[in-house]
């Protein structure tokens, strides 16, 4: 069975600033638009039709911040595009 339960976009959101992500970078982790990403804000959650796949990624990002220490005092030196370039290359899923 699919897991579709509300995900907070609270957490989400959280979860961006701690990774040190832009809205946009985080959107297109998540594989939505800015504007998407700006209605989840609006309503405090994701959309259910998007709640899978947003799963599947916040999971993998947590892998991240677990495994690799994210972010490591080497990726907050990093510019933002740099910073990003690097995350995409230590997740699996997007």
């Amino acid at each position: 069975m699919t897991d579709v339960r509300v995900i907070s976009f609270e957490k989400i959101d959280s979860l961006r600033k701690h990774m040190l992500l832009t809205r946009t970078q985080m959107a297109q982790l998540l594989g939505v638009s800015r504007v998407t990403y700006y209605n989840w804000k609006a309503r405090g959650s994701v959309t259910p039709r998007n709640v899978v796949y947003a799963r599947k990624v916040l999971k993998e990002v947590l892998r991240v911040m677990v495994d690799h220490e994210w972010p490591s005092p080497n990726v907050v030196a990093l510019e933002s595009d740099d910073r990003y370039a690097e995350l995409l290359k230590l997740i699996r899923v997007v």
